[in-house]
């Protein structure tokens, strides 16, 4: 199954038990514009009902300017562990948080220039 996020629309490319990649429009052979989407399902014990895992990496290649080499990829990644029996509320609340956070200058700061101690 396809699907799409910022006008462009990825396809599954590689499909296992527990991830999928997908290949954007711009993906070639040399070239990457991928999402992997994965999964680790929650591992019951006796003292806790155990956490879900859910991962997400996009990598594009990108050209270079005043580096060593030409181009090279970058990679995001956004992770998850959500125990299971959380509430959908709480769930809502915190995706709300994080694409706040992705979406501001501070995140931004924190890639381009490595900023950690956010203004």
């Amino acid at each position: 199954m396809a699907f799409s996020f910022n006008s462009k629309t990825f396809l599954p490319y590689a499909v296992g038990a527990n991830s999928v990649l997908y290949a954007g429009p711009d993906n070639t052979v040399t070239q990457k514009d991928q999402v992997r989407l994965s999964r680790v399902e929650p591992k019951p014990v006796t003292t806790s009902s155990g956490v879900g895992r859910a991962d997400f990496v996009l990598t594009r290649t990108v050209a270079l300017t005043g580096a060593v080499e030409d181009q090279r990829d970058a990679i995001i990644k956004i992770g998850g562990q959500i125990p299971v029996g959380i509430a959908e509320v709480d769930v809502d609340e915190l995706q709300d948080d994080i694409t706040a956070y992705t979406a501001s200058a501070a995140f931004k700061a924190h890639l381009m220039s490595l900023v950690i101690n956010v203004p």
